[in-house]
């Protein structure tokens, strides 16, 4: 498993701490595993590298890619 080396401001962070709580959320408790919690994170760091820093637009696109995930399983 890869590591993220970056590092983000106070101000940042808190950010991608919204962002992963919207998303967290919107996903049933039941379906909360650490697996799951993990990848809302990894993607929400990804997006933020790329230098995206509302919350509600790093929320929504890691939403949509979950939904887009979940309907390529079914």
């Amino acid at each position: 498993m890869e590591h993220i080396t970056g590092a983000f401001d106070p101000e940042a962070t808190q950010t991608l701490c919204v962002a992963f709580d919207k998303v967290c959320s919107t996903i049933a408790e039941r379906d909360r595993s650490e697996f799951v919690k993990e990848l809302i994170a990894r993607r929400v760091i990804a997006l933020a590298e790329r230098g995206e820093r509302d919350p509600d637009k790093l929320a929504e696109a890691v939403t949509s890619s979950l939904e887009l995930h979940r309907r390529a399983m079914q």
